[in-house]
């Protein structure tokens, strides 16, 4: 290998970018300056390929402050991508391709999470269920949708609507540990819930994503987007602000678990996209939400509507 990665070919560079699965975080940092130069000397991207790879270069690197890159060093990476997505918005290719690994690199400039050394996220997790538990204590979902009735609900109350969860559960912490509460089941379910009934499953949910360390199909329900914005909002408003400000703290601390959580892991930019947007979408800085008149009712959009 070369000392200096200043004198490594252009050939070398490519076959970096074929092959940088395979490499270790200090192999990456060691050929990224050198690509970023020779990607910089030509008047196009070299193939849209070796682009790619090179984001999932950054995405594997992440964080760059802990691999000795400076905050100048950052911000140039950064450029550089906003760069290469106003060349790809200009052919009309692929704009926006790289607003994942953006979102990771402002991670790294702005140091919004607290990682103290030795972070106990175990402990951390038990402490959050517990602070659920009691932001939630004695909720119901009396005068409000249920979970069968979501699925009657979204087969529109025909007689084939017959629910496949029968409704025995006398409180949520009941849910957490029912194999039949299918949190995502394909029919019904959260899109179908009116503000009494998301306030009532909304904490088992929480329970389960911070037990498992994964989502547990409620991220989607808990980010504001420009789609049915109304709906969304009257789904969030039976929250006091106790719940809303629990809601952020799980969030928060999801996200620190993608961003640098088990040591196994390897941080996936667009997983950690997913719940930086949740969070900044309204959790973080909160608004109160005017409750108006009766529970919106009907289906909100649902999580694979937004690919279809």
């Amino acid at each position: 290998m070369h000392k200096k990665w200043q004198a490594l070919p252009a050939a070398k560079l490519r076959w970096a970018a074929d092959v940088s699965e395979v490499f270790t975080r200090k192999a990456l940092a060691y050929f990224l300056p050198a690509f970023i130069v020779l990607y910089l000397r030509r008047a196009k991207p070299i193939d849209e390929d070796q682009i790619f790879n090179f984001g999932r270069w950054i995405g594997r690197l992440f964080p760059l402050s802990e691999l000795g890159y400076s905050k100048s060093q950052i911000l140039l990476l950064r450029n550089l991508l906003v760069w290469t997505d106003s060349f790809w918005d200009a052919k009309k290719l692929a704009p926006g391709q790289f607003q994942e690994w953006l979102d990771l690199l402002d991670l790294d400039l702005d140091e919004g999470v607290d990682h103290p050394p030795g972070r106990d996220f175990h402990q951390e997790g038990l402490q959050l269920i517990e602070r659920i538990k009691v932001a939630f204590q004695g909720v119901s979902r009396a005068g409000g949708a249920s979970w069968a009735g979501t699925e009657i609900e979204d087969n529109y109350g025909s007689v084939y609507g017959k629910p496949i969860y029968h409704d025995r559960d006398q409180n949520w912490e009941q849910l957490v540990d029912d194999s039949a509460w299918l949190t995502f089941p394909g029919v019904g379910g959260c899109s179908f819930l009116d503000r009494i009934g998301f306030r009532y499953y909304l904490p088992a949910a929480l329970v389960r994503t911070i037990r498992d360390g994964e989502d547990a199909d409620i991220l989607f329900h808990l980010t504001l987007r420009t789609e049915q914005t109304d709906y969304t909002l009257d789904q969030w408003s039976a929250l006091d602000e106790e719940q809303v400000s629990t809601v952020r703290a799980v969030l928060e601390y999801m996200y620190a678990l993608k961003l640098r959580g088990r040591e196994e892991w390897v941080p996936e930019p667009r997983d950690v996209a997913k719940w930086r947007t949740a969070l900044e979408s309204y959790w973080r800085n909160p608004f109160p939400i005017p409750r108006t008149g009766k529970p919106i009712t009907g289906s909100r959009v649902k999580p694979q509507e937004l690919h279809e």
